[in-house]
């Protein structure tokens, strides 16, 4: 039976079927109420990117409907970007190694050993990066405000304006302590919209990065019977789906979503983008895909997404995406765009040059 969404966030590829999952959560609070850890680190998310790329998603020895594919574009995206990291990451770090090992354990029974060792080094090395954020913000504020900021960005959108003026962030960090609203965080400095993985402040939270970086929060919350007093943006256009309530929302892409639940919530985010007059952006949504095995290990997690696999039944339009196909019509739709758009401002600055023209010849002539 389809579904209603009644909202989500209006932030920002590896899909794990149910069958092929491992439930080896090496967290001790897996069902608990706090920030999800693995190991020393959180398990957390890169930032929002933006724009959009071609690519070539050609089959190898592997079904087109298969949600473990992994192409070989994929694997060198994946080599090139984790170089680039590399090279602002301490690779002497001691948990880097461990990282990497756990994370090649889990790939090899599903990908090669290169494409393995290509997810393997990025999910490493982003998890250090992410452990970092998730530091520096709980000194700020206070690891229950971090949790709860997390869940604003997701269900409330990171427009500091709109976010309900209502809800309070229970901060106790070295810097913040006492409920505090988003505007007062926003008006003291410490919480910003929108920032970059290279942003230099450490002295700010970014709503994007927090949101991105927690994926999991605003599902564990929705979730749970301690769940808070965040309730979810209401839109004019509603969206048929048969994705369940507690995933209705971008950053959910980031989870190990199962065949059928990754279906649903490709076909409800690019529905609920185009509702609030947003283009979906396959290059996001796909780099969001891509780090689903950051978290497949959280047994609590990877559980509760195998019952909603198990149960969904999903409506035509949704069963009938194939997830290259989407992709492809999507980059097409954005290469359109681009191209739309160069056109137009290549014709704004002929105007623009015309005009100056024209106004140089009338100076000059008052001159003369």
């Amino acid at each position: 039976m389809s579904q209603t969404t009644e909202g989500s966030s209006d932030s920002s590829y590896t899909t794990l079927s149910s069958a092929t999952r491992r439930h080896e959560d090496s967290s001790d609070d897996s069902d608990g109420y706090t920030i999800v850890r693995n190991d020393n680190e959180s398990s957390t998310e890169d930032e929002e990117g933006d724009g959009s790329v071609e690519y070539d998603t050609s089959n190898e020895d592997q079904s087109e409907e298969s949600s473990n594919y992994v192409s070989q574009e994929d694997v060198s995206e994946e080599e090139e970007t984790g170089e680039e990291d590399e090279e602002s990451t301490d690779s002497e770090d001691k948990g880097y190694l461990d990282f990497l090992i756990e994370a090649y354990d889990s790939l090899l029974s599903r990908y090669t050993s290169k494409q393995a060792v290509a997810l393997a080094s990025r999910v490493a090395v982003r998890r250090i990066y992410q452990g970092s954020l998730i530091q520096e913000a709980v000194r700020l504020v206070g690891e229950d405000a971090v949790r709860k900021l997390a869940i604003i960005g997701s269900l409330q959108g990171i427009n500091t304006k709109k976010i309900d003026k209502t809800i309070k962030v229970p901060c106790n960090g070295d810097t913040v302590k006492g409920d505090k609203t988003i505007q007062e965080l926003v008006e003291s400095n410490i919480v910003s919209e929108r920032g970059t993985k290279y942003d230099s402040s450490k002295k700010k939270i970014h709503l994007n990065l927090i949101a991105a970086t927690m994926p999991h929060a605003a599902f564990q919350d929705m979730n749970d019977d301690k769940a808070t007093d965040i309730v979810r943006k209401k839109v004019r256009h509603r969206v048929q789906t048969t994705l369940p309530l507690q995933l209705q929302y971008l950053e959910a892409g980031c989870l190990p979503l199962g065949t059928k639940t990754r279906k649903a919530h490709m076909h409800w985010s690019s529905q609920f983008l185009k509702s609030i007059n947003c283009k979906f952006n396959p290059t996001i949504y796909k780099r969001n895909m891509n780090q689903a095995v950051v978290y497949e290990n959280m047994e609590w997690l990877t559980k509760r997404l195998d019952a909603i696999e198990d149960s969904l039944t999903l409506n035509t339009k949704e069963q009938d995406i194939d997830v290259k196909k989407f992709f492809k019509k999507y980059y097409a739709i954005a290469q359109k765009a681009r191209a739309t758009e160069a056109e137009q401002n290549e014709e704004r600055t002929k105007k623009t040059t015309k005009a100056e023209r024209r106004r140089r010849r009338q100076n000059a002539a008052k001159t003369n």
